[in-house]
């Protein structure tokens, strides 16, 4: 008899739940789209409603329970993934305080720039939870909230992140995670609260820690699903669901990115590249984020674009004549590697990583009267398989890059982050990464997937190997593209004073 298992991922777009065979191949996804609530004209305020997020992962599951084809007596666990970082708050009664602040939410800006301006007070945090604090941080969003909200802590019972608030509707259990806590609220080393963030006076969090709930390891089972949610998706009351993970670490996992210096990197929204360490070094690099993997005993040092395919979606609504990637594939292909010499650097909406930069923006390089489209496009391409390169500076050029998100779907962009980066670029088969994650946490869990077997269950669609002279081409230009971003820092915030003191658009 076939075992099933459920992968919920809460994406801040989507909100997916794949079904997996015992073999970890997708039978069916269910998918409801994820609103943002943006409460002013900057989107610098990033919301969404609670109880609609959790309605939508209700009916993910009932699509599914009703259309896979599966037995629900056969679906035997649920792994749950999500979005990280932000506040989800509920108050005694396990319902909402306020509507979930999420992870691309910048209100805590202000925070971060006062801890900047005590040095002392930052050095403290970094080296106690490996990671310099941002706005998106939860503990830099409590503090916000402390200030400007302190009713909303008042009525809070529990903080929670997103798959939190998921399995907690699921199971009427509550709970943190490592992975999800491990972003800013704890000390890595001991895995307890942070005391430079939580014993701070002026971040006023001393009163927070009531909020806090036990941490689960990713693969603790937690409980079964309820009766109501049993009664409304169809699933089987014994249905039994596991603590989860954070969605990168989810996703590292799915794609098989679990041993010491393997490297992944996530083609989406942002462009987010990790390499895996049983380790843990506080970096000199303020840009990278170190944050516990998955599995056990292990860690991930996290590189995080800002912009990486939207970079793409500008490009073909503005130079592009054709938005069809067929077409694209075609057109890339036929340009030689290094697109005459031009150069694009895709910071469209400032940078974060390898260096941060709020007033960085794209550009070209190069461009000359022998220029065309198909040059231009193709360099964009290349400019965000630079940031690749650049965020895996400092570390082994050779073994192989795992690559996921929606950029695997184009084999020239492929082989070019192939050529770039040097590395054998590896796409998994599956598609839906951080659910598949998800779902093997709860096989282990249940014990169907020993943690040390896992080696048959990562199946490979397609490897791309680097190009010798391509490699050595794109190296020399790489040189060219870090002195560019080096000299151009000065003058975009130049360009951010003009226009500030204008009131024009950045």
């Amino acid at each position: 008899m076939s075992h099933y298992l459920i992968g919920i991922d809460i994406g801040t777009s989507n909100i997916k739940s794949v079904l997996f065979d015992d073999q970890y191949r997708e039978t069916y996804v269910a998918s409801q789209p994820n609103e943002t609530i943006h409460l002013d004209d900057s989107e610098s305020f990033a919301e969404q409603d609670m109880d609609r997020a959790w309605q939508k992962v209700c009916l993910t599951l009932k699509e599914l329970v009703e259309k896979c084809g599966v037995a629900a007596t056969d679906i035997k666990g649920i792994g749950v993934t999500g979005q990280g970082e932000g506040v989800w708050l509920i108050d005694p009664q396990g319902k909402p305080v306020r509507n979930a602040i999420l992870w691309c939410d910048s209100r805590a800006a202000s925070v971060v720039h006062q801890l900047e301006i005590t040095h002392d007070k930052l050095t403290q945090i970094t080296q106690e939870t490996y990671n310099k604090p941002l706005p998106c941080n939860t503990t830099m969003i409590l503090s916000w909230l402390a200030q400007h909200e302190p009713q909303t802590l008042q009525k809070a019972h529990r903080l929670l992140f997103a798959k939190d608030w998921i399995r907690y509707k699921l199971t009427g259990m509550l709970g943190l995670e490592l992975s999800d806590s491990g972003t800013s609220l704890l000390n890595l080393d001991s895995q307890t609260l942070a005391s430079s963030i939580f014993n701070d006076p002026e971040l006023n969090l001393t009163d927070a820690t009531r909020l806090m709930s036990p941490i689960h390891q990713p693969t603790d089972l937690v409980g079964t699903i309820t009766a109501d949610v049993a009664e409304f998706t169809g699933l089987a009351l014994t249905t039994q669901v596991c603590a989860g993970a954070l969605d990168v670490s989810a996703a590292a996992l799915g794609v098989g990115a679990i041993k010491d210096n393997d490297v992944f990197t996530i083609l989406g929204t942002t462009c987010c590249t990790g390499i895996v360490t049983s380790e843990l070094e506080i970096s000199q690099d303020d840009s990278n984020r170190t944050i516990p993997h998955a599995l056990a005993d292990h860690f991930m040092v996290l590189k995080a674009t800002l912009s990486g395919t939207p970079n793409i979606e500008w490009c073909l609504d503005s130079i592009s004549q054709t938005h069809d990637f067929v077409e694209i594939e075609k057109l890339i292909s036929q340009v030689p590697a290094g697109a005459g010499g031009i150069i694009y650097h895709p910071y469209l909406v400032g940078e974060r990583a390898p260096f941060f930069n709020e007033n960085a923006r794209a550009n070209f390089f190069g461009i000359n009267r022998n220029t065309t489209r198909e040059h231009l496009i193709k360099a964009v391409y290349e400019g965000i398989a630079y940031t690749i390169k650049d965020a895996l500076e400092g570390s082994p050029t050779e073994g192989r890059l795992f690559l996921a998100g929606g950029g695997t779907n184009s084999p020239a962009w492929s082989q070019i982050i192939a050529d770039v980066t040097g590395r054998t670029v590896v796409i998994p088969q599956a598609k839906e990464l951080s659910s598949k994650g998800a779902a093997i946490l709860a096989g282990i869990a249940l014990g169907m997937t020993p943690a040390h077997q896992m080696d048959d269950i990562f199946a490979i669609d397609q490897c791309y190997s680097p190009l010798p002279q391509h490699f050595e081409l794109y190296e020399n230009l790489f040189e060219i593209y870090k002195t560019l971003r080096d000299v151009a820092i000065p003058l975009w915030d130049l360009r951010a004073q003009i226009l500030e003191s204008k009131h024009l658009e950045q």
